[in-house]
Parts: structure tokens; C-alpha cells; sequence
């Protein structure tokens, strides 16, 4: 009998039988021994490599797929030869990029067994929903931003908007629409139509008749312009403008869907208003300045008086009516106070500060048209006092003292006196000039007021009272 080595009939049978089992799983398969020669390939390995199983049983694993040793794969099958132990993972395939395989290695007699199965449209696909997961994140993100912009743009410029169904007869408001409009509705759905719609009931009743022209557009137009007044719950009257813009319509043409974005003008609306006020008061104060200047020029002229004499005095009381409308430009034209007005017109004669002027008085802040014609009185005081009267020589002075007092049967008198002290003997003058016009008739015209002058030995005095509310507001002397 000859000899058998059954051992290796028996390693045979078993590595036949090991085959056909790893032929059944599907996967793909080969093995290695501990210094990575290969010893097993099943035919779908075969046909992944593109090799023949004889062609590469008996090879080192690093020679004849060389681009697997530096790899990840090169580095976990290393791992499970040393640990012993099952390492499986996921990666794209060294020897064929492009390619993502599922790898388990695995503990097998003095070697390990690799097996695999291509995952590639698997990865693909879910490559594919990360990427669309992450560009719908970013697109919702942006969506968010884009609204939270919107809200703050419609916060910030206190605007508001909402959309009408004219066939289902509902309003759908944003928050901002309802606070612009002062409305509470948890569903911010509202009513079209009827004695229920909040829209038409917030609309001011005068303005009301508008919005039924604005349906009549919606038919005709798709985008139309509105303005118009809302009176909110707590009784506030606002203006908004902003416009229509109509989303669908029915197959006759009418307005189904109607969007509305308004803001709050109030502000401009009052803008618009105080222009025409100061428009109209502009055109009352120049026609009275014109007026003004003409009677100076008038009263100046009068008399045989030289050209120059003229052009001297008409200047100079000019520029005493300049300089209470500079002030009254300073105040916003609502008044001066009455001691800026007196040293204002005193500056051409003794400068801003001066122990030469002693002012006494309540502060009074005294209004335009009594700013005016008092203040060409002071220029006219103070033109006298530095040309015939205490202001002529260095050592004079003036003062001037007012107050507010009640007198029975005439109310509130307002009450101004100017003395002059330290000047020369003063004498009254033979002729009534225009100087004497102003101090006299034009103040008694102007503030219907009393006025007195004395010619003492001791210094000029001139003394006038008005009743308080020509020349003041009440609040200006509280």
C-alpha cells in the first residue's frame, strides 16, 4: 500500500469545504497568514480584483494590491492581525478609488479573513441626503433670517401688513399688522365683510368710503397705492399709506387674494402739517415786517432831513429789528425772553456785559408780535441814552425794571419802566420825531398799552403797561 498523507487530503476537504462556504455568503472573501501571503479568494473577491484566484493565492498581499498597505484598509487588517480581534468599517477602496466598501477583518487559523461587499451607490445616496439635509438646513436658515429681518424691517419702520380672502371672507394678519392697528386676535385670522370685519370698524369713519374705492382697484389693477387714517382702541388717530398688491384672481377677473403693506406716517403727516402752518405764518410775518419796515422808513423820512441823515437812521433802527428777529429765529419764532431781548438791542451802544445796564424783573418770555415793537422801543432808548442821555458820557448807566401785577377790573398788567441815571440835564425836546413815535404811538397801538415819558432833571424815564397776554403766554410767567 502506498503511502498517503492524509493530513493533507484532510486540509484539502477542509479548504474546499471553507470555500464553497464563503462562495454562499455573497460577500466577497480572502485570507491571509501571518506573514500576508494570500490563501483564500472566493470568485466575487475575484471578480472585484479583476484577478483570477490562482493568480494571486501563494502572493504577499502588499506586492500584489500594494496600494492597500499605507491605506486605512492596510492599517485596521494590520489591527485585527495583532489584536486578534473582529474590525470592521467603511471606506473608499484603495486599489479602486471611487469605490466605498463595508470591511470586516477577522481572526482566521495564524491569519485573518477580509471580507466585503461594495457600498458605493449606498454612500452615494446618503452623500447625496447629507448634502440635501445641509443645503435645506442652510436654506431654512436663511428662510428664518430673511423672516427675522422682515419682522425687525416692519418693527423698526412701524409697519404692518395682512392678506384678505374676498371668497372665504377671511383676513390673516401679521403680528405687526395687528400692533400697528392696536387689534387683538389670538388666531390673527379676522373677518372680511360685515359688521364683524375689525379692519373696516379701525378705519376712521370719515376715511371709510376709501376703502371701498380701493376694492373697486383691486378689480381693476393688481397693484394700487393707499392712504388713509386708523383710529386705534385707545383713541389715537395714525396715518398709514402703503399699497396693494392683489396675489389671484377669480375667472371673471375680480380680486380674490389681496395682499396689504402699510406703514405709520403720522409723524410725516404732522411734518406736513407744521410746513403749511409755518408756510402761512411766514407769509402773515413778512407782510407785517414789510409793513414794519415801511412805516420806519415812512416816520424816518419825515422832515427836511439829509439823504445820508436818512440812510444813517433808517439803518440804524433796522438793525434793531434785525436783532430781535435773530433772536426770535433762536427760539424757533416762539418768543424771547424778555432780559436777551433787552441786552441784544443794548449791545450797539454799551456791549453784552456791562455794569452800565441793571436789569430787575420776573422772567417773562414774551411773545413774537410784542417782540418786535418792543424791541425797536429798546433800540430807540438806547440810540437816545448814547446820543443825548446817560449812555452819552462814561459814567451813566441805565435800568430797567419790570414786573407782573394784577390791577381790579383789568386783570394781569405787565409793567416796564427805563430810568437813566449819571447823565447829562436831560431836556425835552421842542419837536415830536420819529422817536418819539415809536416810544409813544406805536407801542400804544401795537400792545395797546400806556405809556409815559418824563423829561426829569434826574434822567430820562420811560414807563409803559400792557395787559399780560399780549405780551406773554400765560405759561411763560408760572
Amino acid at each position: 500500500m502506498s503511502g498517503v498523507n492524509l493530513g493533507d487530503d484532510a486540509k484539502s476537504l477542509a479548504d474546499a469545504a471553507l470555500m464553497q462556504i464563503l462562495e454562499g455568503i455573497g460577500d466577497s472573501f480572502y485570507a491571509v497568514d501571518g506573514a500576508w501571503t494570500i490563501t483564500q479568494m472566493n470568485e466575487a473577491a475575484s471578480l472585484f480584483f479583476g484577478v483570477g484566484p490562482d493568480e494571486v493565492i501563494g502572493t504577499e498581499l502588499w506586492r500584489t494590491f500594494p496600494a492597500i498597505e499605507a491605506s486605512l484598509f492596510g492599517d485596521v487588517y494590520r489591527t485585527a492581525m495583532t489584536s486578534r480581534t473582529l474590525q470592521a468599517f467603511r471606506g473608499e477602496s484603495p486599489t479602486f478609488p471611487g469605490k466605498w466598501l463595508e470591511v470586516r477583518a477577522f481572526p482566521l487559523l495564524d491569519g485573518i479573513g477580509i471580507a466585503f461587499r461594495e457600498v458605493t451607490l449606498g454612500y452615494q445616496a446618503e452623500v447625496r441626503l447629507r448634502d440635501q439635509d445641509q443645503q435645506l438646513g442652510k436654506a431654512l436658515r436663511t428662510v428664518r433670517d430673511s423672516e427675522a429681518r422682515y419682522k425687525a424691517a416692519l418693527t423698526v419702520g412701524r409697519m404692518g401688513s395682512w392678506e384678505s380672502h374676498f371668497q372665504t371672507c377671511e383676513r390673516h394678519w401679521t403680528d405687526e399688522g395687528l400692533a400697528l392697528f392696536g387689534l387683538v386676535l389670538p388666531s390673527r385670522i379676522g373677518i372680511v365683510g360685515g359688521d364683524a370685519d375689525e379692519y373696516l370698524a379701525a378705519v376712521h369713519p370719515d376715511d371709510r368710503h376709501l376703502i371701498a374705492k380701493y376694492r373697486r382697484l383691486a378689480n381693476e389693477i393688481d397693484s394700487f397705492p393707499a392712504e388713509y387714517r386708523v383710529v386705534r382702541p385707545d383713541g389715537r388717530t395714525i396715518w398709514v399709506a402703503g399699497r396693494g398688491q392683489v396675489t389671484e384672481r377669480a375667472d371673471d377677473g375680480t380680486a380674490v387674494r389681496l395682499i396689504n403693506v402699510v406703514s405709520d406716517i403720522t409723524e410725516r403727516k404732522s411734518s406736513e402739517e407744521h410746513i403749511k402752518i409755518l408756510l402761512r405764518e411766514i407769509s402773515h410775518r413778512s407782510k407785517n415786517l414789510l409793513a414794519v419796515v415801511q412805516s420806519i422808513a415812512r416816520q424816518t423820512g419825515k422832515g427836511d432831513i439829509p439823504t445820508q441823515e436818512f440812510q444813517r437812521r433808517f439803518s440804524l433802527r433796522l438793525q434793531g429789528l434785525a436783532a430781535s428777529h435773530d433772536l426770535l429765529v433762536s427760539q424757533d419764532w416762539r418768543g424771547v425772553p424778555l432780559d436777551e431781548l433787552i441786552r441784544h438791542q443794548m449791545v450797539a451802544f454799551i456791549g453784552l456785559e456791562t455794569p452800565r445796564l441793571h436789569l430787575q424783573g420776573p422772567a417773562v418770555f414774551v411773545v413774537p408780535a410784542a417782540a418786535q415793537s418792543l424791541g425797536l422801543a429798546l433800540h430807540e432808548l438806547g440810540t437816545n441814552a448814547s446820543k443825548h442821555g446817560s449812555l452819552s458820557g462814561d459814567e451813566g448807566s441805565v435800568h430797567v425794571s419790570w414786573s407782573v401785577d394784577t390791577i381790579a377790573g383789568a386783570g394781569a398788567i405787565f409793567q416796564m419802566t427805563w430810568t437813566e441815571m449819571g447823565g447829562p440835564d436831560v431836556q425835552q425836546p421842542t419837536a415830536a420825531g420819529f422817536g418819539t413815535f415809536l416810544l409813544d404811538q406805536m407801542v400804544r397801538r401795537s400792545l395797546n398799552a400806556e405809556v409815559r415819558l418824563d423829561f426829569g432833571t434826574a434822567g430820562f424815564t420811560w414807563t409803559m403797561s400792557a395787559p399780560l397776554d399780549l405780551m406773554t403766554t400765560p405759561s411763560a410767567t408760572e
